[in-house]
């Protein structure tokens, strides 16, 4: 029977929830992209905008800017991401992702997100009309906005942040919060930063973790009470379906809406020193942490 003190935890709605430019000359992604530890990427904001009685939809990103290896492989990454975050999250078209995802120049900024929003325009329309036909007193627009930020920088790596934001009706619409860090030297994102073999050695500091985000959000609870209140299985807390990141004080958890807790409580996220989880981290992680 769930408790009372678990039944006041789910009632309550958390609101906890997210430049010098200089680069070289350039090659394929996983080659050598960036030999110069000063080497820093210049980025300048590009928006794609629309809005009208069926539509909000708005992208903006942090675009490199200029020539190199550096840029160039950034582009290629942000191209990927956006066509993730639309074609697939939004649009539910796995199929004709290759086919959807912008095949212009990635110099052109413009033209990309223009492609992006043009799709997510399209589908929030498609769907609004749909149910302007069940509901001919629909009078508020489907909406849709992401942003695609960059958020760190060190001589090694970058950190991007991609916050995203859909309303299609309902009682709410559903947000979206992660970030990934690219390797400078090879212009790819980080794939691993903790090894996933060692999900219950990192058990205690996930439990800090949780508990330092429910602290920080007005909710004292005591680690016996966690497998009460979060979605796990025989108490192990899961490592993030999106991969934790490097930061400048440790490594970044991010859990989405519904991943290990109920909507109420948000986007669980918190952080672990590297003074603890540095045995856990994988050798490319290690690598870029090196000085």
């Amino acid at each position: 029977m769930i408790n009372r003190k678990l039944l006041l935890f789910l009632s309550l709605a958390f609101v906890c929830v997210t430049f010098g430019c200089k680069s070289k000359s350039s090659s394929k992604l996983g080659e050598n992209v960036s030999s110069a530890a000063d080497d820093t990427l210049c980025v300048d904001s590009v928006v794609f905008s629309q809005e009208d009685t069926s539509v909000s939809c708005r992208i903006k990103v942090d675009y490199p800017q200029g020539e190199g290896k550096l840029a160039d492989s950034v582009r290629a990454l942000l191209n990927s991401q956006l066509a993730e975050a639309v074609i697939v999250n939004l649009c539910n078209d796995k199929d004709a992702l290759r086919a959807k995802s912008f095949q212009g120049s990635l110099a052109d900024g413009d033209a990309m997100l223009a492609h992006y929003g043009r799709c997510a325009a399209q589908t929030l329309t498609e769907e609004w009309k749909e149910l302007k036909q069940v509901n001919p007193e629909l009078s508020y627009p489907f909406a849709f906005t992401l942003t695609l930020a960059k958020a760190n920088e060190t001589p090694r790596y970058l950190t991007y942040a991609l916050t995203s934001y859909q309303y299609l009706g309902g009682a709410h619409g559903m947000s979206s919060s992660y970030k990934f860090n690219i390797d400078k030297a090879h212009g790819v994102v980080l794939q691993q930063v903790v090894d996933t073999l060692q999900t219950k050695a990192l058990q205690p500091m996930l439990r800090r973790g949780v508990m330092s985000y429910l602290r920080a959000c007005g909710q004292e609870v005591k680690e016996q009470e966690l497998k009460d209140i979060l979605f796990i299985k025989d108490g192990i807390i899961p490592l993030p379906a999106k991969t934790p990141v490097l930061a400048d004080d440790g490594v970044e958890f991010i859990y989405q809406h519904y991943e290990i807790g109920p909507y109420a409580m948000g986007m669980v996220q918190f952080k672990v020193s590297y003074e603890d989880i540095r045995p856990y981290l994988t050798a490319e992680a290690a690598r870029l942490l090196q000085h």
